[in-house]
């Protein structure tokens, strides 16, 4: 297949050569014409099969490189643009971050993604660049509109480390597509298929841009906790950091594993909030840098008021519109109340003068099945089977974080991060 790049840097470059040596026909193209030479290349590159330095082979049996975007497009079948979403002065992480947070500098984008339009259609646009959630939307496919290339655009975000491009591009642990055009997400789907042999997603262009985001995020969450673990057990006599995040290793289970990764209600039960309000005793007691543990159970608290805030905003008329709360327990078909986030919530409510109804089929004191005989705005915090089949009310209003309850003739669901 004939394959196109816009943007020669250290993503581009590698993944460009990544699919030459899978046998396809490549052609380049940069607008600093200095990179349509790979004698600039100087990062240190894993080729993978067999190849330790990308540059020596980037000399001798270089990609086809083009003196114009006009041509590279017409060349290809699908075209990679692989342009730096860089951010601002100041907040690429080399000098502490200003207070102020700003959005990547999207404007060496923008310029080439309206330089494309002022190309006739054809080829798949296939765009790498990181960018935030909402962005593709707002600011680029506008760009597109009334040219053809919107119906072929895809955002098909790398998971490449810089330096091992090549290979993990040729082993990755899936590829992700996300496109309104599902045939063009297929056919680009099909190609590559005949890079590697990973999972190829489909999805929504901004989902595809939050699981880029939120990717990297994750590696950061992880890398902040295991310095923390570090910073603890230097300043603890007896600790050694190794020896107990290899013992968390060791748990397959529930922390290296896919467990607690749904969004739903905050963590309950009778160790984790009470444990994460002693580690930020002791944090603050050995004067950890950051206190991590007290950045738990804020999240977890401002999260809950913010479940609250949603009730509250569909709250209209308190005589006409109850508001009733299914579960107290931590978690589903259990009585345990212990640190259960569903009963924060209803202290938090009835602090904003709001006093439910409470029900839990396997909680005693609250038991008894209330007699909902008018609309109600019904909070589903604990994901029981038996509220999948509840009879409510013609009218009501069901909130639901775990995203389980089914449509419901007459009531209103509206599922918590589901947002279509």
């Amino acid at each position: 297949m004939n394959i196109g790049f816009v943007g020669l840097g250290n993503l581009g470059l590698p993944m460009a050569y990544a699919f030459k040596l899978k046998g396809h026909k490549v052609f380049g193209y940069d607008l600093n014409p200095g990179r349509m030479n790979p004698e600039w290349f100087e990062e240190k590159e894993v080729a993978g099969d067999g190849v330790s330095d990308l540059k020596p082979f980037l000399v001798k049996d270089p990609i086809n490189y083009v003196a114009s975007l006009e041509e590279c497009m017409r060349n290809s079948d699908i075209l990679f643009v692989t342009v730096q979403t860089p951010n601002k002065t100041g907040h690429d992480g080399t000098i502490p971050f200003p207070k102020r947070r700003e959005n990547y500098n999207l404007e060496p984008l923008k310029s080439c993604i309206k330089d494309i339009a002022g190309h006739p259609a054809g080829p798949i646009i296939c765009l790498v660049s990181t960018v935030l959630p909402g962005t593709m939307r707002k600011d680029f496919l506008p760009l597109l509109e009334g040219t053809g290339h919107q119906d072929n655009f895809v955002h098909n975000p790398m998971f490449c480390a810089m330096g091992t491009v090549i290979p993990d591009l040729h082993n990755p642990e899936f590829v992700l597509l996300g496109s309104d055009n599902e045939a063009a997400s297929k056919k680009v789907a099909n190609f590559y298929n005949t890079v590697n042999d990973a999972e190829k997603v489909i999805t929504t262009i901004e989902n595809a841009e939050m699981i880029k985001t939120t990717y990297n995020g994750f590696i950061t969450m992880k890398i902040n906790y295991a310095n923390t673990v570090m910073e603890m057990a230097h300043k603890i006599h007896g600790c050694d950091s190794d020896v107990v995040m290899d013992c968390l290793f060791k748990a397959n289970k529930r922390l290296i594993s896919t467990k607690y990764l749904r969004g739903g209600m905050g963590d309950g039960g009778g160790c984790h909030p009470k444990e994460n309000a002693s580690l930020s005793w002791l944090a603050q007691d050995i004067g950890l840098s950051f206190d991590w543990f007290e950045m738990n159970m804020t999240c977890r608290e401002k999260q809950t008021e913010w479940l609250a805030d949603l009730i509250c905003e569909n709250k209209l008329d308190a005589s006409k519109f109850p508001v009733a709360i299914f579960g107290t327990a931590f978690k589903e078909e259990t009585n345990l109340e212990d640190g259960s986030p569903a009963i924060l919530l209803i202290n938090i409510l009835k602090k904003r003068g709001i006093q439910p109804i409470i029900y839990d089929p396997f909680v005693e004191r609250v038991r008894k099945d209330p007699v909902l005989d008018s609309p109600t705005i019904v909070f589903i915090s604990t994901k029981h089977e038996e509220f999948k089949n509840y009879d409510y009310p013609a009218g009501s209003l069901i909130i639901d974080p775990w995203r389980y309850i089914p449509d419901i003739d007459d009531v209103d669901v509206i599922r918590i991060g589901e947002n279509k």
